[in-house]
C-alpha cells in the first residue's frame, strides 16, 4: 500500500528538526518514498508535455535498477516541489544511448566516432527527468528548487566517479543546464532537435563532470563547492547524507 505523503516525509526527516524550510532527499528507485519524486514527475511531465505516468513508466522502467530519485521537499507545506530522476552507467549504459539509436537513428557507433574526444556511456550518468513544482516557478523559487537539484545531480554523479553528464534537453530549457556547468553546452554530432516524448523539440547534450569542476575551482571556487558537495545550501536546505546512495551506483566499480 502506498504511503501518504506526510508519512514519507515523516520517515525521512527521521526524527530530526531541521531549521531549515527545505530538504532534500536522495532516493533508490526501489525505495517506496521514491513516490514523492514520483509524483512531482508526473504532474510536471503531464502539464508540460501530455505524458502519462505510464507513458514515464513504460519509457524509464527498464533502467529502474540503475534510477537515483532526487526530491525536494517544503518542510513548512509538508509537500514535494521537485524531482530528478538520474540514471546511472554503472549497470549499463543510460537510456539516451539507445534513444540515440530510436529517436535520431544514429548508432552509438556512429555518434562516437564524430565526437572529438572518447565518452563511456558505463562511466556516464544521465539526468534523465528535471521537474519543479509550476506553483513553484516564480523566479526566485525556481532558481531555489531547480539550481538544487541540478546541483545535486552533479554531486552525486561526480561522487559516483562518473565521468560525463548526458541529458536529452527540451531546447526551452538548454540553458538551464549551461548556468548549470558554467559552460556550453556539448551537442552529439548528428542529433539535431527533434520532437521528443511529447516535446516538439528536445537535444540530447553531453559535458565532462570533472573538466567542469575544475574549471570552476579557477573561475568560481563557490560554485565548485557546490557541485561538489552542496556546500552553501545548508542556510536554507536540510540534506542527510546521500553519499551512500552514489557509492552503490559508483561507476567502474
Amino acid at each position: 500500500m502506498t504511503l501518504d505523503t506526510d508519512t514519507m516525509i515523516d520517515s525521512l526527516v527521521d526524527g530530526a528538526k531541521p531549521s531549515q524550510p527545505f530538504a532534500l532527499f536522495a532516493l533508490a528507485a526501489d525505495d517506496e518514498r521514491s513516490e514523492l519524486a514520483r509524483r512531482v514527475e508526473a504532474a510536471v511531465f503531464l502539464d508540460a508535455f501530455g505524458d502519462t505516468r505510464q507513458l514515464l513508466a513504460e519509457e524509464y522502467g527498464p533502467y529502474e535498477s540503475s534510477t537515483v530519485f532526487l526530491v525536494a521537499v517544503d518542510l513548512l507545506r509538508c509537500r514535494p516541489v521537485g524531482a530528478v530522476r538520474a540514471i546511472s552507467g554503472a549497470g549499463g549504459p543510460p537510456k539516451l544511448f539507445s534513444d540515440l539509436e530510436r529517436d535520431w537513428g544514429r548508432s552509438w557507433d556512429q555518434v562516437a566516432a564524430a565526437l572529438d574526444e572518447p565518452l563511456d556511456p558505463r562511466r556516464s550518468w544521465e539526468l534523465a527527468t528535471w521537474s519543479v513544482d509550476p506553483s513553484y516557478r516564480s523566479s526566485s523559487a525556481e532558481g531555489l528548487i531547480g539550481g538544487l537539484l541540478g546541483a545535486a545531480f552533479v554531486a552525486l554523479a561526480n561522487r559516483a566517479a562518473a565521468e560525463w553528464m548526458v541529458a536529452i534537453i527540451d531546447v526551452g530549457v538548454v540553458g538551464r543546464v549551461e548556468e548549470l556547468l558554467s559552460t556550453p553546452s556539448r551537442h552529439f554530432p548528428g542529433c539535431p532537435p527533434i520532437p521528443f516524448l511529447g516535446s516538439g523539440a528536445s537535444v540530447p547534450l553531453w559535458a565532462n563532470i570533472p573538466r567542469c569542476i575544475a574549471r570552476l575551482d579557477e573561475d568560481d571556487p563557490a560554485r565548485a563547492r557546490l557541485l561538489r558537495g552542496l556546500e552553501g545550501f545548508e542556510p536554507v536546505v536540510y540534506a542527510p547524507d546521500w553519499t551512500a546512495l552514489a557509492d552503490a551506483h559508483r561507476v567502474g566499480a
